[in-house]
């Protein structure tokens, strides 16, 4: 029984605006500052499991998106 080809696709966002565009310079500092942190957690975190997800694969095929927006991380 063969296996169908399979990937993983991971969407990078590179900065805070593109993962988070409804922040802005005049947002609430404390906002920002938890998004950034959110960020700084998240960013890693995800990409490394992209990577293990792929290295799963009989193919390892991993599509990485980088700069992505938001709506990127909808459409995968």
């Amino acid at each position: 029984m063969a296996l169908a080809a399979c990937g993983v696709a991971s969407v990078d966002p590179g900065t805070l605006r593109n993962l988070l565009p409804w922040l802005s310079p005049k947002s609430d500092p404390e906002i920002v500052a938890a998004g950034q942190a959110f960020f700084d957690v998240f960013c890693p975190l995800r990409l490394e499991c992209g990577e293990c997800l792929a290295s799963a694969l009989p193919d390892r095929t991993h599509l990485l998106i980088r700069n992505g927006f938001h709506s990127d991380f909808l459409i995968k």
